[in-house]
């Protein structure tokens, strides 16, 4: 952070994300989106949709944040 961020307020602090273990994979998934996960054939399929209206609802009542 340079002096001039010091003034403003302003800066970031930026931590290094932990890879995904060797046989796994990470998904980023934006909050309006829901998944189910369902054994398929010995593996698992991940089905991806939008939460519903209710769903964003219970989201703000349980986290108080969003």
């Amino acid at each position: 952070m340079t002096n001039e961020d010091e003034k403003t307020g302003f800066g970031a602090v930026v931590i290094e994300p932990e890879p995904p273990r060797r046989g796994t994979f990470s998904v980023l998934v934006p909050i309006e989106m829901t998944w189910e996960a369902r054994e398929n054939g010995g593996a698992v399929r991940l089905d991806f949709r939008p939460r519903t209206p209710q769903e964003m609802a219970e989201l703000w009542k349980d986290k108080g944040r969003l």
